[in-house]
């Protein structure tokens, strides 16, 4: 099994259940379900209450951690007239995935998944017969990809 350290088997369930919703709903319509995030993280303070209340700081810290840069990005994005390119639910599961993993292994899955990203929409790119105007993609999902960089930050 895909264990976190550091966590019981119910919460690693609910983590990967949760990413497994996220990046499905998002690959579909591309939303991110507030109802999967909100379960993920209430089920993840709830425990470190329970267990041990003196880590909710670090564990709510390593959470603002991970949301704090990509959500003044966007703001930045957005005040200069663009589009952000990162939506609300990206800036949220990236808060939720901080708190299960930490800001160091959070940042690493971000980055991880960010290249996996990018490597996808080259190959896509590079196949002529894929235009993307014409299949009506406008816009990108990131949340497989972010499950993708999780899965290989916690196996490496």
């Amino acid at each position: 099994m895909l264990a976190l350290g550091g966590m019981d088997e119910f919460q690693t369930v609910v983590f990967w259940t949760m990413l497994v919703w996220v990046s499905s709903s998002d690959l579909r319509w591309r939303m991110i379900p507030n109802a999967a995030l909100g379960m993920a993280l209430a089920v993840r303070v709830g425990c470190c209450a329970l267990v041990d209340a003196s880590k909710l700081p670090s564990l709510l810290g390593a959470g603002l951690a991970m949301a704090i840069p990509p959500m003044v990005v966007a703001l930045i994005s957005l005040r200069r007239g663009g589009q952000t390119g990162l939506g609300g639910g990206d800036i949220k599961l990236l808060f939720v995935m901080g708190t299960y993993l930490g800001w160091l292994q959070g940042t690493t899955a971000l980055v991880v998944g960010c290249a996996c990203g990018v490597i996808f929409c080259v190959g896509h790119a590079l196949r002529k017969h894929d235009d993307a105007r014409r299949l009506g993609v406008e816009t990108f999902p990131l949340a497989p990809f972010l499950f993708l960089g999780c899965v290989l930050v916690v196996l490496c």
